[in-house]
């Protein structure tokens, strides 16, 4: 992924370098881009009837083709601008929501109790897929996690998260 998106959503604290950009796996939105394919070839399928209702199928056909091609890109920035940017001195979990909603949670790897995986289910299990919970220490922010789910290879990405969070540890 391209560097320059990323810094795009964060700044750089001094000193910081990216150790890895990871995306969520394409079965994680499966739903998503089945919804949109539909919606974008729908009204291609439906064409002769509606031409045959004169303007007013032509109007049918224009709207469909619009909400289509909304969601469609919906679909597009939600997938190509939702990561996870892991860094040598923080983790930033960048989702976007929508066409307008974008979150970014970070953290410090101070503040980092726990992190865990997990993997289950049948499309879990055959796609590799799973989630990486990240729980932060009582004294920063209670009992709050951090949940990035639909990771491909979750245990590979654990093990990233905690060599990073070493790393810091032994540089401090």
């Amino acid at each position: 992924m391209d560097k320059k998106l990323v810094y795009k959503y964060i700044k750089p604290l001094d000193g910081e370098d990216i150790i890895s950009i990871t995306r969520k796996s394409y079965w994680a939105y499966k739903w998503m881009i089945f919804v949109a394919i539909f919606l974008v070839f729908l009204p291609f399928f439906l064409v002769y009837p509606l031409f045959q209702w004169s303007w007013y199928g032509l109007l049918v056909f224009a709207v469909l083709l619009i909400i289509a091609i909304i969601i469609a890109y919906r679909a597009y920035r939600v997938i190509n601008y939702t990561f996870l940017v892991i860094t040598n001195k923080r983790i930033v979990d960048i989702t976007q929501g929508g066409l307008l909603k974008k979150e970014v949670c970070q953290s410090l790897y101070r503040s980092i109790a726990n992190v865990s995986y997990r993997q289950g289910g049948i499309s879990g299990a055959l796609a590799q897929m799973g989630e990486v919970i990240i729980y932060f220490s009582e004294a920063d922010r209670g009992n709050i996690k951090m949940r990035i789910g639909g990771i491909k290879n979750p245990a590979k990405l654990a093990d990233v998260i905690i060599g990073a969070q070493e790393e810091y540890q032994k540089n401090k």
